[in-house]
């Protein structure tokens, strides 16, 4: 836990700084997908959440991109998904956006967010106080870490929420 907070400050201050690096290169979205969908199988089967994937066909299968970096926001948008899903299902997916562009995203039907919450949602130690029972371990760094990261791969890149409180939330980018 404190690796992955001082890890998650050194890209905020690099972010910063400017001095933030992305490493572009060929990444394979279908293996991208099911390599985070792995990571969380265990945690999502000991829960019994149902874990999938829903990936459009007809998307390139390959795209110039920041490997590590997409994973790293897949990553915390899953894990954020499996802490707050009790039951139901989780979703990795991807999706045509525009004819060009495509959109991941990652749907639950966890508890999802109040209308008022949402804009704190990004901002630095943005977490919800109500969440304090289950998220214990959390401290509010990681969808703005991830928000921030979006907008180094390109300027107007933001992650899209999309919540129903009570019924689940779907985050996409």
């Amino acid at each position: 836990m404190l690796l992955a907070l001082v890890n998650s400050l050194l890209d905020l201050q690099q972010i910063k700084a400017n001095k933030f690096k992305l490493q572009l290169s060929a990444v394979n979205i279908f293996d991208l997908l099911e390599e985070v969908k792995a990571l969380f199988e265990y945690q999502c089967s000991k829960k019994n959440i149902q874990l999938d994937l829903n990936i459009d066909p007809d998307i390139p299968i390959m795209v110039v991109n920041d490997k590590n970096r997409l994973i790293q926001i897949l990553i915390n948008l899953v894990g954020n998904a499996e802490k707050f899903t009790t039951k139901g299902s989780i979703t990795i997916g991807a999706e045509r956006y525009e004819p060009d562009k495509i959109k991941l995203f990652v749907q639950d039907t966890g508890t999802g967010i109040k209308q008022e919450d949402k804009k704190r949602l990004f901002s630095v130690f943005g977490k919800l106080e109500e969440t304090e029972s289950i998220n214990k371990q959390g401290i509010g760094l990681g969808l703005t870490i991830c928000k921030h990261i979006l907008e180094q791969i390109h300027p107007h890149n933001k992650i899209d929420v999309d919540s129903t409180y009570g019924k689940g939330t779907t985050f996409s980018f």
